[in-house]
């Protein structure tokens, strides 16, 4: 299996350019060979800068990643959610083990996930907003506690939910950005299996 993503940033002023292409190719001692090139438009750009001043300097031609277990740089995998964004990433899309690898999860993210990188297979991509109807905190954590569980049934009405605002901000632990009708942004993070004290 090949992947090859279009990478975009999100500049400052809000302005989205291209700045380059990746290139996973999987091998079937289970490897993945990676490469990441700039592109000359973005090398040429006046506000260009390297989006990983260590390991991707600007300069033209292909850059080996060096990761065969990854498969991307560092600064692409960042841009993914950890643990329980990608176990829902994974049950969205019917992921295999051999499917849930960096590559693959970059290109089912759809414009989706914080930082300023996006991910897409050709065209620049836009990110899905769907209305949520009104969820109880209390809902939403017992359906988060339920996924971690393997308890949370496909019918369950929460799930689409989940699926939604899993994935976005990242991290380990159960969590998700909460919009409040007067436009603010609060980051609720849910209890967890993991937890050693109980919540207050």
């Amino acid at each position: 299996m090949n992947v090859r993503l279009q990478v975009w940033l999100h500049l400052p002023d809000g302005r989205r350019v291209r700045a380059g292409e990746l290139v996973a190719v999987y091998r079937d001692n289970g490897a993945i060979d990676g490469q990441f090139r700039y592109l000359s438009s973005y090398l040429d750009h006046p506000e260009a800068f390297p989006l990983d001043p260590v390991n991707l300097p600007l300069v033209p031609g292909p850059q080996d990643v060096g990761r065969p277990q990854a498969g991307v740089h560092g600064v692409f995998e960042d841009a993914l959610p950890d643990d329980w964004g990608r176990r829902m990433l994974c049950r969205q899309y019917g992921l295999s083990d051999h499917q849930a690898r960096p590559p693959h999860l970059l290109s089912l993210m759809r414009g989706g996930g914080m930082g300023a990188l996006l991910f897409a297979r050709e065209h620049c991509p836009v990110q899905e907003t769907v209305e949520r109807p009104p969820m109880v905190l209390q809902d939403v954590a017992r359906a988060a506690l339920d996924f971690e569980k393997g308890e949370l049934k496909d019918n369950d009405p929460l799930l689409p939910y989940l699926y939604g605002v899993g994935t976005s901000p990242g991290g380990a632990r159960p969590k998700f950005l909460f919009a409040m009708d007067d436009g603010k942004h609060f980051l609720v993070k849910l209890p967890s299996l993991r937890d050693t004290v109980s919540p207050v």
